[in-house]
């Protein structure tokens, strides 16, 4: 009798995981079919602006409410090499456009034992501390170019009107081992308002990616930076780290995902890849990010490949040379 029983348990527990495969897979096709059309629709149809929507010339949010921020510890070669690159080329972008190019050196911030990608919140928290004239924040992780500068932010993403038209409505929203659990974003029957959208993101193959996302200045945000980095997910140790934790708060609390905004990746996240995979850089994209690259011992190819490739600012915004120095590095970082 409890050989049967087990036995039986085996069998439901075999039928629950097949049902579930088979939901993630028909999820996947949704995702991707979405992704699709939504970036379609964004190249092909993009938002136009009055002048009475405009102030100065420029859709806001813009100029110093902005800042763009890089952070590192600089603990690699690598690392040193890639800020180089990307230093100079966020420099000129913030000239550009007016923004606020802040740089945080992670040494610097206290996490303890803790690894050094615990120290993103504090880094935002601190350029939002050491200027109070910036509404948003982008944090861009150091394999991140920029590589169409015409693009403004407040027009592409952070006005009211871009904030609530270009989320991606409906979509399911994937699990960090990249499957489906019945999670969606919400549909355009119930849309956000603009000022309740505190935390814009994309998803990749692992779900929310936390290396490119704007986060916006308000008491919301003090509570989800104190939230996320709580000891609880510092002790899971999860594989993605910062990025698990968030995926998991934005898919666990519904308080948290209705303050977020998910987008399409290639908004402000485009990746390496194949032709035809939705988060593919196509010419015109805002920005590039190596993800992984890295790990991939690949950064110095797609650098050859693709840096050479960026549109470049006028002349008399251009920097070079610029340069970091770093504090003591902490132990376990």
């Amino acid at each position: 009798m409890k050989e049967e029983l087990e036995e039986a348990r085996k069998r439901k527990e075999e039928r629950r995981k097949k049902a579930q495969e088979q939901k993630s897979e028909k999820l996947q096709g949704i995702f991707h079919k979405l992704e699709g059309e939504e970036i379609g629709s964004i190249v092909n149809k993009p938002l136009t602006y009055t002048d009475e929507e405009k102030v100065d010339g420029h859709v806001q949010p813009y100029g110093p409410k902005i800042a763009l921020l890089s952070a590192s510890n600089g603990k690699t070669d690598n690392e040193m090499a890639m800020l180089e690159l990307v230093l100079p080329n966020r420099q000129e972008y913030c000239n550009y456009h007016g923004y606020i190019c802040a740089f945080v050196d992670l040494n610097t911030v206290d996490t303890g034992s803790d690894h050094v990608v615990w120290a993103k919140m504090g880094a935002i928290q601190r350029v939002f501390d050491e200027h109070p004239e910036v509404e948003w924040v982008w944090w861009m992780d150091t394999d991140i170019f920029l590589m169409n500068p015409e693009i403004e932010l407040g027009e592409h993403l952070l006005s009211d009107r871009a904030l609530v038209e270009r989320l991606t409505y409906a979509r399911p929203i994937r699990k960090p081992d990249a499957t489906f659990d019945g999670e969606v974003y919400p549909s355009k029957d119930n849309p956000p308002k603009p000022e309740n959208l505190n935390l814009l993101l994309t998803q990749d193959f692992f779900g929310i990616n936390a290396g490119s996302f704007f986060i916006k200045r308000s008491p919301w945000t003090d509570m989800l930076l104190d939230l996320w980095y709580d000891p609880v997910h510092v002790e899971k140790n999860y594989i993605f780290k910062e990025q698990e934790a968030l995926n998991n708060l934005i898919r666990g609390h519904k308080s948290i995902l209705s303050h977020t905004g998910i987008y399409p990746q290639r908004l402000f996240n485009s990746y390496t890849g194949e032709p035809n995979d939705v988060w593919t850089y196509k010419e015109g994209d805002l920005a590039l990010h190596l993800a992984g690259c890295n790990h991939n011992n690949d950064c110095e190819k797609h650098l050859t490949g693709y840096f050479p490739q960026r549109v470049r600012v006028p002349e008399k915004y251009r920097e070079s040379g610029l340069r970091v120095d770093f504090g003591k590095k902490k132990e376990g970082n």
